[in-house]
């Protein structure tokens, strides 16, 4: 499959393919508080294959979206149960980005924060990068040291509250990664400034869980075209 993409709305553009991507990087600017959800959605509307992760959804085109997206973000977020299927390591971003993100005074990578009431985390990730993310009474808030844990919420998580504990540790970029009942969470509180969604020709599995709906405040910024697979970006515009 081919990895070349095309921006089709609001106006047709062939996107270079270079290994620095600065038309990706121009589309997919992350502005400082904004808290994005990326997702890759199967033809039918689900959040995964039929073995359960939404590996087999993608294709070199979304790829390269992904890429750009987390090369943007300071921090990624994820469902606990989410990093363990998908088998979540910590967070890369290819040298030929690094520049672009120390002149806007980020980090050379993103950290990766997992939300998370049990503590089972994927093998082998630095934790000087990870957050635990929990709740006051979840086990996991005991099982790390107490700088790496973000205690956000009583019994439930709060998505506000999670945004605003990654802005005070100097991660304002905040890219949610999913699945589908963190991102779903995170939509019903309106803790979400941009949706940037993959839409992919290969078919999910029928029991997976659907894409949680968009609020009606959703505007669409920008579709590309990679082959057979669609990117949207949505901007929340809040009160208009």
């Amino acid at each position: 499959m081919s990895s070349a993409l095309t921006l089709t709305y609001p106006h047709g553009t062939a996107l270079s393919e270079d290994p620095a991507e600065p038309d990706l990087t121009r589309l997919y600017a992350h502005g400082e508080n904004i808290t994005r959800l990326g997702l890759i959605v199967s033809a039918q509307g689900t959040l995964a294959a039929a073995d359960g992760t939404s590996r087999p959804l993608g294709g070199p085109a979304d790829l390269r979206v992904l890429r750009t997206l987390r090369s943007v973000a300071d921090v990624v977020v994820v469902g606990g149960r989410t990093a363990l299927a998908e088998g979540y390591t910590d967070i890369g971003v290819r040298p030929a980005l690094w520049e672009a993100r120390l002149s806007r005074g980020q980090r050379h990578l993103p950290d990766l924060a997992i939300l998370t009431a049990s503590g089972r985390l994927p093998a082998g990730l630095d934790m000087t990068r990870t957050w635990v993310v929990t709740t006051a009474t979840a086990p996991a808030r005991a099982l790390f040291p107490a700088e790496r844990v973000i205690v956000a919420g009583a019994t439930e998580l709060d998505p506000r509250s999670i945004v605003a504990q990654l802005r005070e540790r100097g991660l304002t970029r905040v890219l949610h990664e999913g699945g589908a009942y963190a991102a779903r969470l995170f939509l019903e509180q309106d803790a979400i400034d941009e949706a940037c969604l993959t839409h992919s020709p290969v078919a999910g599995s029928p029991t997976a869980d659907p894409m949680p709906p968009l609020p009606p405040h959703a505007h669409l910024a920008h579709t590309l075209r990679g082959g057979e697979y669609r990117m949207e970006r949505w901007v929340m515009h809040r009160g208009a």
